[in-house]
């Protein structure tokens, strides 16, 4: 697949853009219409994209920020290859984040190095951290449409650690903002990379064309978008897939009728409780080897925990390890009964972590303890079995279900303000175990 950039002069007047760091962001896009029309937007993207792996490896701040702000330009006038882009550099932030991490730790427990050289190291590693998480904020202020015209780069580039940690927080709990923006350009990430692997493919089978003798096979395995900190979102539109389906390789045959009364009694069990028959119906159709391959959703998963946790609970179960954590993180959040988040987690336990846990604690600690709401006695018994059931049973098969000490003086405080002694002995035998 052939790839367009700009010519030597459009480079040159692009970079002068870029680096300029005392413009306002509406000075950027104007000198940036200047240097580029719509019609050069893909060779501007592809352009900048490559420019982009560069800052975030040098670690320069204000140039990586006007980068981002001319490809959210260009996404926002619907150029297909900037929001490509713009996912690649999400991407690519994501793994600098990730090995700053790693280095911040392997600096911190090494004792090669001298006490001055290792202060030395943790400080420029911790200053490379910090622009990457600057620079990924300011990714998803683009994406929440909440940059201004009359802003700075510098604004952005100069935040201090807290601030970006706070900002970092605050768009995790409102990702629904950014959720609808950030699957547009996911999607178009996934379309970008099929387009280049088909390029790539059509060129061997032309050349294996002038060979009719020769007996090949041509696999092409399915692009999928990965972004760690972020539910995947790649299954909203496609819940069961028949078997052997693939990207340019299709089952010609008509869906079996198992295949279409599981996706009948899924869409159903999104909607309204279904029935106990159905209900273990649909857990078996989903563990037959008729589902080549199940697509979930974080609002997918939501609607199912709402009124089926017991299938919630049997799809996570299914889905990568890795990816689990994180679905199992937002029904934390999202608005279900505490009953049915409490069965998602016993009947999932082999696949939540820590993190979870915490938050299930700390959600139901501030539910409990609001007096503004009638708690009842039967709310608090059952969050205790809850915990009970995870640490003594569930925590054997799962080294990640354990209560943190910073939450047991809290949790002895609510139990022991209750005055049922039933209550008080569950939750002395937690603590022992």
């Amino acid at each position: 697949m052939s790839v367009e950039y700009l010519n030597a002069t459009d480079r040159t007047r692009l970079l002068d853009a870029l680096f300029d760091i005392n413009a306002s962001f509406l000075t950027l896009s104007q000198k940036f219409k200047e240097v580029c029309q719509p019609p050069r937007f893909a060779a501007a993207s592809y352009e900048i994209g490559q420019l982009c792996k560069q800052l975030i490896a040098s670690s320069e701040g204000a140039g990586l920020i006007n980068a981002l702000f001319v490809v959210d330009y260009m996404r926002k006038r619907e150029s297909v290859a900037a929001k490509s882009t713009f996912y690649d550099i999400l991407i690519e932030l994501e793994h600098a984040i990730r090995r700053d991490m790693f280095f911040m730790e392997q600096i911190k427990y090494t004792t090669k190095e001298s006490k001055e050289s290792k202060s030395s190291l943790e400080a420029t590693r911790a200053e490379m951290f910090r622009i990457h998480c600057a620079a990924k904020v300011f990714a998803f202020q683009l994406l929440g449409d909440a940059v201004t015209d009359d802003e700075k780069t510098i604004s952005y580039a100069s935040k201090r650690q807290e601030a970006i940690d706070e900002a970092l927080n605050a768009w995790e709990k409102a990702s629904v903002k950014i959720k609808e923006p950030m699957t547009d350009v996911e999607h178009c990430w996934v379309a970008e990379h099929e387009k280049q692997q088909c390029g790539s493919i059509y060129e061997t089978a032309a050349v294996f064309d002038e060979r009719p003798n020769m007996n090949s096979a041509l696999l092409l395995p399915n692009m999928t978008a990965k972004l760690p900190v972020l539910p995947l979102q790649e299954g909203e539109l496609q819940y069961l897939l028949p078997g052997k389906s693939a990207m340019l390789l299709f089952d010609s045959a008509a869906p079996s009728e198992n295949w279409s009364r599981a996706k009948r009694l899924l869409m159903e069990a999104r909607k309204t409780k279904i029935s106990k028959e159905d209900e273990l119906a649909l857990v078996g159709l989903l563990n037959e080897s008729l589902v080549s391959r199940l697509g979930v959703s974080p609002q997918m998963l939501s609607e199912l925990g709402a009124h089926n946790p017991e299938v919630c609970a049997s799809i996570l179960l299914k889905v990568p390890a890795q990816s689990a954590g994180a679905f199992v993180q937002f029904l934390l959040k999202a608005n279900i009964p505490d009953d049915n988040i409490q069965t998602i987690l016993l009947h999932a336990s082999s696949v939540i972590q820590q993190i979870n846990v915490r938050t299930f604690v700390s959600t139901m600690l501030h539910k409990l303890r609001d007096r503004s709401n009638a708690v009842s006695v039967d709310a608090i018994k059952n969050f205790a079995l809850t915990l009970q059931q995870l640490v003594d049973r569930a925590a054997k098969e799962n080294k990640e279900i354990y209560i943190a000490d910073g939450l047991q003086s809290e949790l002895d405080q609510l139990f022991q303000s209750t005055g049922n002694p039933e209550m008080k002995s569950r939750w002395d035998e937690i603590k022992r175990l």
